[in-house]
């Protein structure tokens, strides 16, 4: 959105009649001030800033807040605490055919679920 389509935008949105402003994506909430109808906006995707993004190679998760990155963080690697805990970890097992898996993950967690996961079809530790 460029500046003239923005100032448009916020010229539709506000209601100089009560000096509200409803949102134009879901029309049902109303705000006294700019800030706080800023802040909505971010609610809704095209709006979003998502400025963050994880630590971890290969994954392209992004975020607008920090709450919502120490939650991926938390709940998909399983919060490493320091970058030294991103490391990319190899399988290392052989698999039923005799093949070597090829499946690797920068955390703990994700190496250690995906052994549990496949654990019917790994047979050996290398």
């Amino acid at each position: 959105m460029n500046i003239g389509e923005k100032d448009n935008f916020y010229r539709k949105v506000y209601n100089p009649t009560n000096n509200n402003i409803v949102c134009s994506v879901c029309k049902q909430k109303t705000f006294g001030k700019d800030q706080d109808f800023l802040y909505h906006l971010r609610r809704h995707n095209e709006y979003r800033l998502k400025d963050l993004e994880c630590d971890i190679p290969e994954c392209i998760f992004r975020t607008d807040t920090k709450a919502h990155l120490q939650q991926h963080m938390k709940h998909k690697h399983g919060d490493p605490k320091s970058s030294d805990e991103i490391e990319r970890r190899e399988c290392g097992v052989t698999r039923k055919d005799g093949k070597k898996c090829t499946f690797y993950a920068y955390t703990l967690k994700e190496i250690t679920k995906h052994r549990e996961y496949e654990l019917y079809s790994h047979i050996t530790q290398e």
